[in-house]
Parts: structure tokens; C-alpha cells; sequence
């Protein structure tokens, strides 16, 4: 069970079941019912799409939902006898780890559910709020008191809700941000879109989406919008679509969502995508198959991407 664990309920309640994009499953809160052991395996066939939980049913047997109910209950009271309390370290204090030594530091406080983050040249930092803000914060950590305006209007449920931001690499002379948000569609669905402005005073303008999907592709509930930006240095912008809770869209090249996305800066679609001449395929597709894909980088040498789910 640890592996079926690990593929299909870790990365949002955590590999470890201390919670992370969905909450604990080592405390005596739960979302649905009392955690009785029915309940939960309703969960687990069922889902709860509002909340962010993708149904399983189709794709676990009976016996692997009952045996995912009987490793959380192991792991559970595993928990419980080995837990102990740990002191937070003192802000100045410098922790050592296996790989590293640290320490924390406050750079900014006042902020609501802060999802990213981007540092201007001038060393203002940019940070987006799930709820739909967009913050300015001053290279001495003051907070702005108001959030930038013009942001588009989100749809903040779940996972969802104004996502990445970036700043182009050039930025000192083509003063550009890109934004990736989910997009309110008709009814109560939604899809990540990305646009990119020019931040002017508190105010963005010149805004212009590079990518929206269209509309029929768009899905309800709150599961897996991705998202991340990452600039390859050749005209080029990669970002991630997470895929809705819907696992079969990740497979479909009709669909944007499951999968990384390359546009060029100005939102067309580069020629050389892998699927641009592909009948029906979204073009802007670079590579599919993809959860829930919240973070992305690439390698400064090889250029290989690397993203994480």
C-alpha cells in the first residue's frame, strides 16, 4: 500500500500524511464524516471535487481502497507513538541538516495564502495571493498597503486561484510580468490561463492573455491547476497545467490540461512544438501525462526541464 499511496494520494496530503496542498491526515479533523472507516473509503472512490479531492474509483480496486484505509489508519497511530513536540528554532539561530545548515528569516509578513514570488531589479518583490491579489513589497520587506490593481478576476476554490508570477528575464527593457491564474469559465468551471502586463505605478496595464483555452476544454471543482513559469533564454516561456483531477485529460492532446505548455514571449505558439502540426492537438503543448505539475525549473547547463508534481 505505500506504493499506491505514494502515487495517488502523497503529493497533496503529503508523503507522510502531514498535509500539504490537502489537509492532514494524521489529526482528528476531517472533512467528511467522523473518519470512520466507510466514510473514508467513500472519499477515496468518490472524491470531493469542491474540495480538491480527485475520485479514485476508476482507477483503484475495492481492495486497493480498503487497504489505503488500512494504511492510514497504521500510519496513523504510527504517529501517535512517535510523535513528540519540537521547539521552533530562535529566528537567529542557525539549524543544521544533512545536507545544509540554515536559519529562518522573516522577509515579509501580511500576506494572505502567498503562492509567488518574483523579485523586480530593483529589489521589490512581487507575491500573488491565491485570493486573487497581487502585493508589492519594498527591498526593505515593507508590504505595500494596497494590492496592485488590475489583476483579472480568479476563480479562488481548492487549488485554485491567482498562481505564478514572473518577471521576464529582460525586464529593464521590455517591463514585463506574466501571471498564470484560473480563469473563471461558464457555470462553475475554470482553466489556468496566463497573460502578461506592464506594471505601471500600483496599476497593470497593456494586459494581453497568451493563453486561453478554449472554452469547451474548461473543468469544474477546485483539483490541480498547476502552475509555474520558467524562461528557457531563447524567446520562450514554459508553464504547467495541472490536470483538473481528471486523470485521463493528461493522455488527451485535445486538452490543455496535464501537461507543459511553450509559448514564445508574445504568446504564439514557436513552430517546433512536438505537436503543432498534429490534428487537433492543442499546439502549444511541449509534453503531457502530467498530475499536477506545481513546480518547474531548468537545468543552466543541459537545459533538460525538470518539473515537480
Amino acid at each position: 500500500m505505500t506504493k499506491v499511496f505514494a502515487e495517488t494520494c502523497a503529493s497533496c496530503h503529503g508523503p507522510k500524511l502531514e498535509g500539504g496542498l490537502a489537509p492532514s491526515m494524521l489529526d482528528d479533523v476531517w472533512a467528511a464524516g467522523n473518519g470512520d472507516d466507510a466514510t473514508m473509503a467513500g472519499v477515496i472512490k468518490d472524491g470531493r471535487l469542491a474540495n480538491g479531492m480527485p475520485a479514485f474509483g476508476a482507477v483503484l480496486s475495492g481492495q486497493d481502497i480498503r487497504g489505503l484505509v488500512i494504511y492510514i489508519r497504521e500510519e496513523r497511530a504510527k504517529h501517535q507513538r512517535e510523535s513528540a513536540t519540537v521547539a521552533a528554532p530562535a529566528a537567529d539561530a542557525v539549524v543544521p541538516s544533512e545536507k545544509h545548515a540554515f536559519k529562518l528569516e522573516t522577509v515579509v509578513t501580511g500576506v494572505d495564502a502567498p503562492w509567488g514570488l518574483a523579485f523586480l531589479p530593483d529589489g521589490r518583490l512581487l507575491i500573488t495571493e491565491k485570493g486573487g491579489t497581487l502585493r508589492i513589497t519594498a527591498a526593505d520587506g515593507t508590504l505595500a498597503p494596497e494590492p496592485v490593481q488590475g489583476v483579472p478576476a480568479v476563480v479562488s476554490k481548492g487549488q485554485g486561484g491567482l498562481l505564478d508570477v514572473a518577471v521576464h528575464p529582460d525586464y529593464a527593457n521590455t517591463g514585463w510580468i506574466y501571471l498564470s491564474y484560473s480563469d473563471p469559465g461558464e457555470g462553475d468551471s475554470a482553466m489556468t490561463a496566463v497573460l502578461r502586463a506592464k506594471l505601471r505605478g500600483n496599476t497593470l496595464e497593456e494586459v494581453k492573455t497568451l493563453f486561453e483555452a478554449p472554452a469547451a476544454t474548461y473543468r469544474t471543482g477546485g483539483a490541480h491547476f498547476g502552475s509555474r513559469f520558467v524562461f528557457d533564454g531563447k524567446g520562450h516561456v514554459f508553464f504547467s497545467i495541472g490536470e483538473r483531477g481528471q486523470q485521463t485529460d493528461a493522455q488527451d492532446l485535445t486538452r490543455p490540461n496535464g501537461k507543459i505548455h511553450r509559448i514564445n514571449e508574445d504568446g504564439t505558439v514557436p513552430t517546433d512544438n512536438p505537436f503543432v502540426k498534429q490534428a487537433g492537438a492543442i499546439p502549444s503543448i511541449w509534453s503531457y501525462g502530467h498530475r499536477n505539475p506545481q513546480g518547474l525549473a531548468q537545468h543552466p547547463e543541459t537545459g533538460a526541464l525538470y518539473d515537480a508534481e
